[in-house]
């Protein structure tokens, strides 16, 4: 395992079984991953412990999407590492989307994941 291994990775998605199988995926390649379904559930997770990425869909259903939660998670760690993830919001990430991010376009696969978070992870 690689150095970055073991880091914990904050994973939300309101489809249950994507974030089923990209937090297999990711524990697999060694990080420690902590799945949110929404918002909210995210919102607590960051109050309960500190994350090294945020790996977040844009549109989560009602209530904040992707884009303001990255905004909150900055709030509280101003350098913290964000993919964001989305099938239909492409287009709006150039105008919403916190410095520093990334996005991959669903569908894709967890490999595009495990490149790109030592990637961004490496970049703060």
């Amino acid at each position: 395992m690689s150095e970055a291994s073991r880091l914990p990775i904050l994973f939300v998605d309101d489809e249950v079984l994507i974030a089923m199988v990209m937090s297999d995926a990711l524990e697999g390649a060694g990080y420690d991953v902590e799945c949110a379904a929404n918002a909210g559930e995210a919102e607590a997770a960051m109050g309960k412990r500190r994350f090294a990425a945020l790996i977040t869909d844009i549109d989560l259903g009602g209530g904040p999407d992707g884009f303001e939660l990255a905004r909150y998670a900055r709030k509280g760690l101003a350098d913290l590492p964000v993919i964001y993830i989305s099938g239909r919001c492409a287009q709006r990430y150039d105008t919403e989307k916190v410095s520093g991010s990334r996005f991959i376009a669903k569908p894709f696969v967890a490999g595009d994941l495990i490149r790109t978070l030592p990637e961004v992870i490496g970049a703060h």
